[in-house]
């Protein structure tokens, strides 16, 4: 597993702790999605993508020098990226190309269902759905910016963002669940239907809200370190990131629930 980090640092997971690896990149890089062992991406600043193959990574170049934000890939020759005043590419297991989509409104996640069905969110409440062969803008169902986006299938998905946003995809469209606070989310992942996971923070700390299925309950509070971005592997591990290559790690022993820091190398 691999972690995106600023100024082009990358870390990977080996089982045991985690080590920086060699890049190419000198800019930061704010997204990362792993295929597999041997195949991964990541993309940052100045429209920078880099491909690992198991052994190094590569920078590919791309048609677009605006900063990309999220990278989600369906298979070696099938992906897509985002960023920078609405810039959407795709990759067709040779090259990145630009997509035409209908916005110049930032886009911060995207996640792809399948080949004909994607999803990506933004500024200003931007919402895009891929149906196959061209992105349309989604009646936006919140007023604030959307800052991450997990979906579980084509008729059920999840949003979250600045002002405790969190919204809810049915297969039709998009419906604010939670009413807005000061609270920023940052990240959500999502297990199941009744399982998921969103975090934000506020005035320097951190609140994890997990979903039961019928709401949004907060969780025990981990150290105060600023965190930018989680994900989960299971119902009983899992891991957030943020500022100062905070690095958190979610257990669940017998008698408690809490997310602990890992020491990196």
């Amino acid at each position: 597993m691999c972690i995106r980090d600023s100024a082009g640092a990358i870390l990977h997971w080996n089982g045991l702790d985690w080590a920086r690896v060699a890049g190419p990149a000198t800019a930061a890089l704010r997204g990362v999605h792993m295929l597999a062992a041997n195949d991964g991406w990541a993309v940052g600043d100045a429209g920078a993508t880099l491909h690992w193959d198991g052994a190094s990574w590569a920078q590919i170049p791309t048609p677009t020098t605006k900063q990309l934000n999220a990278v989600a890939m369906l298979s070696a020759s099938d992906g897509w990226a985002v960023g920078q005043e609405g810039v959407i590419l795709h990759w067709d297991g040779q090259a990145w190309a630009v997509v035409a989509g209908p916005t110049t409104r930032h886009l911060f996640a995207i996640d792809m269902v399948t080949p004909i069905a994607g999803w990506a969110v933004g500024a200003q409440s931007t919402a895009l759905q891929w149906d196959g062969s061209a992105w349309r803008e989604l009646l936006p169902p919140a007023e604030d910016d959307l800052r991450a986006l997990d979906m579980l299938s084509a008729f059920d998905g999840w949003s979250v963002g600045r002002r405790f946003t969190i919204a809810h995809w049915d297969a039709h469209r998009w419906t604010q669940v939670v009413n807005p606070s000061n609270l920023d989310l940052v990240g959500v992942r999502m297990l199941s239907p009744s399982d998921g996971w969103a975090v934000g923070n506020w005035v320097g700390a951190n609140h994890f809200f997990h979903w039961n299925g019928s709401g949004w309950n907060e969780a025990p509070i981990p150290p105060s370190w600023t965190v930018a971005a989680l994900d989960m592997v299971s119902a009983t591990d899992g891991w957030a990131v943020g500022d100062n290559g905070a690095l958190l790690r979610y257990i669940t022993p017998p008698a408690s629930v809490s997310f602990l820091p890992v020491i990196r190398r």
